[in-house]
């Protein structure tokens, strides 16, 4: 009989890889849509807006089931057949997701250097007169240069990072107030298991002072109650011997 828990961890698996491949072919289709500067402009901000969603929610997500599939398997070896199809199916989309963003970054370049390469062209003869023409009106002739889309994506790689730091960073830092307050929680349990035990102790030298003082008093109602035996035995005895005594003086 299957594990419900095992059953739903890899159906929810299979629904998140699904979801990320879904991303993956949007992605593509941007790719093959880049056709100028003006198609760069327009899809890199559909690209960016996809990959952070896929950055922060599908890929997490998908790495925490993973690590969940590992688990059973080492602990239930008969899942392994299945839980190996399930990591390496996951490994290729995770995979196919880097190689199509690689796709689309190495496509913008091509794009962007193809259209440079045009305009240049077009632009080196009024450049020249332009040129010409503030060197003659004593005027330094303006430079200007784009940034290209390698920087940009540079750029905006870094500021991603950056981002992923302090999101980490902050994480870290709500971990270490967690970890904070169940120390103090700890310390209080510990303080009020210590007031506790002081009182459990307290109780029990009072039961043992209570017992000793009962044991005292049965050895002296032992003793009260020996000493009453021996006086009834002497009393009886001295009956015993006044009857005697008068019935020989009768007789």
């Amino acid at each position: 009989m299957e594990d419900p828990s095992w059953t739903r961890n890899c159906q929810s698996l299979t629904g998140s890889l699904q979801s990320l491949d879904k991303k993956i072919s949007a992605l593509r289709r941007s790719t093959n849509k880049l056709r100028s500067l003006k198609d760069i402009n327009r899809e890199r901000e559909k690209v960016k807006k996809t990959t952070a969603e896929i950055n922060t929610v599908d890929v997490p997500v998908i790495e925490e089931q993973l690590r969940l599939v590992d688990r059973f398997v080492h602990l239930r070896p008969v899942l392994r057949t299945e839980g190996v199809k399930l990591m390496s199916e996951a490994q290729s989309v995770l995979q196919s997701y880097r190689d199509v963003c690689d796709q689309f970054y190495k496509q913008c370049i091509s794009v962007e250097e193809a259209s440079r390469g045009k305009m240049s062209g077009r632009l080196d003869g009024s450049y020249e007169d332009d040129a010409v023409a503030n060197q003659e009106g004593g005027k330094p002739l303006p430079v200007t240069q784009a940034p290209t889309q390698k920087v940009t994506f540079e750029k905006d790689l870094y500021d991603d990072i950056m981002a992923e730091r302090v999101r980490e960073t902050n994480e870290i830092a709500e971990n270490v107030k967690d970890i904070n307050e169940i120390f103090q929680h700890i310390n209080e349990m510990v303080g009020d298991q210590g007031a506790k035990l002081e009182i459990v102790d307290a109780n029990v030298t009072a039961a043992e002072n209570a017992t000793r003082s009962g044991n005292q008093q049965l050895r002296r109602a032992q003793s009260y109650q020996e000493k009453t035996s021996r006086n009834k035995v002497l009393f009886m005895f001295l009956i015993v011997m006044i009857v005697l005594v008068f019935g020989s003086l009768i007789l």
